[in-house]
């Protein structure tokens, strides 16, 4: 199907280059069944740190390479690779999904295209504010056909969605201060190439990334009437397992109030899987409505420049985003610095931990692990302080102290430290929104 289009394949055998039964050498068998080329290297020659990379973990295995010798994919399940996600690959699964990705659907006419679009824009309130004005969350999903509409797949969806929203302290105990409302959005198919869904959602194939219309997506926020557009936040699921997140914050120079937010995220592996539950806490409540920064480092990212800095230090100062990261070192200075000496946060061992911010040198986290760093743990003091603050503000309009959220959290803490999770990386973007 994919040899015009530029597809090679290269087999590699564990075992003897002759055939015992038949006496026929393995070059022999795969030119007797048609392969074009045949490849022959002794695998043990590549039994090195470098084919540890490229085989292991799960089999078959399967490792899709580019022309530039790139590793796109591999099945091996213990690479750290943040911000790229390129493995952990099983290839009995999601082999196809990645080739389709890559030339298109296996077989075209088999895609279904919805017929029955009258459910579109229909706009259902999951959830009302008992306390405040009610902190507005739309969500959505892309490449939801008609019939899984119908059958109410996408409303257990967005359901699924909600609770995993409000599963981690602060938001846990805040969820009172929240409007939630689902939007259904039909798609034409269940096919992510920019064209045939709601939202246009294109998943990038070597990083964690995904294109999104930001226009289509703040058409379906506006149709809850009467909604706070300026401070809503909008979730968009999309009808795939792959491992992908990213958050589009939106910043306007000229309103500091604006909280505009797109978190996307796919139903990763399944509808009850915990990567779904941390991946969206972290993309959606993490980024897009406390606007924290990741924590975590790539591998392609170095020192951060004075540029990086001094945007940082504005964010801080003018928006307050990005309040889990800093580039200060000094412990007395650092912009929580209250909680390394507050005994309260003592079992935290809440310090300035070197690599934030996707920099490896130059910006600090407050702990080793957190929920905006590889998801392995519950959001750290900082980053709940930041949501805490962030309820009250836009919930009460009141800009909490040091203090209160201190007496708030003594009640609230969250009831793990630890989760076991594939390590990942996630990325988020600031784009100026449209006038």
């Amino acid at each position: 199907k994919y040899h015009d289009d530029g597809l090679e394949i290269i087999a590699a055998f564990n075992a003897d280059s002759r055939e015992e039964d038949s006496g026929k050498t393995l070059k022999e068998v795969i030119l007797e069944r048609n392969y074009d080329k045949w490849h022959n290297f002794n695998l043990w020659d590549f039994h090195t740190t470098e084919w540890s990379i490229w085989c292991g973990g799960s089999t078959p295995a399967a490792i899709v390479v580019d022309s530039k010798g790139n590793i796109m994919t591999s099945n091996r399940d213990n690479v750290s690779d943040p911000g790229r996600n390129r493995f952990g690959y099983t290839a009995s699964t999601k082999l196809i999904p990645v080739l389709e990705e890559l030339f298109g659907p296996l077989d075209e006419e088999e895609k279904y295209s919805s017929t029955d679009y009258s459910k579109d824009g229909e706009v259902m309130t999951l959830q009302k504010a008992t306390e405040g004005k009610g902190i507005p969350i739309v969500l959505m999903g892309d490449g939801f056909v008609d019939e899984e509409i119908a059958d109410s797949l996408y409303a257990r969806t967005m359901n699924q969605a909600m609770e995993n929203l409000f599963s981690e302290e602060p938001v846990r105990s805040l969820r009172s201060y929240f409007n939630v409302y689902q939007v259904t959005a039909v798609s034409d198919r269940n096919y992510f190439d920019g064209v045939s869904t709601a939202f246009g959602t294109v998943p990038d194939h070597q990083t964690t990334g995904i294109d999104v219309n930001a226009d289509a997506v703040m058409r379906y926020v506006k149709k809850v009437e009467g909604i706070d557009s300026i401070h809503a936040l909008a979730v968009v699921i999309l009808n795939t397992s792959q491992n992908k997140g990213v958050t589009y914050i939106m910043r306007d120079d000229k309103k500091t109030d604006y909280e505009y937010a797109i978190a996307l995220c796919p139903v990763i592996d399944n509808l009850k899987s915990e990567m779904f539950r941390l991946v969206l806490t972290h993309e959606a409540i993490g980024h897009g409505f406390a606007k924290l920064a990741d924590e975590y480092v790539r591998s392609t990212e170095g020192s951060a420049t004075d540029e990086d800095i001094l945007l940082l230090k504005q964010l801080h100062e003018k928006w307050s985003w990005f309040m889990n990261v800093d580039s200060e070192k000094d412990s007395t200075k650092v912009i929580w610095s209250q909680f390394i000496f507050d005994d309260a946060f003592a079992n935290e061992k809440i310090g300035t931990y070197e690599g934030g911010y996707t920099f490896f040198k130059g910006v600090y986290r407050p702990s080793e692990g957190s929920m905006m760093n590889l998801n392995d743990s519950p959001f750290n003091a900082p980053s709940r302080q930041a949501i805490y603050n962030k309820v009250m503000l836009l919930g009460l309009g009141k800009r909490p102290t040091y203090e209160e959220f201190v007496e708030f959290d003594k009640q609230h803490k969250p009831s793990k430290w630890s989760y076991r999770t594939r390590a990942r990386g996630t990325w988020e973007a600031l784009w100026y929104p449209a006038p």
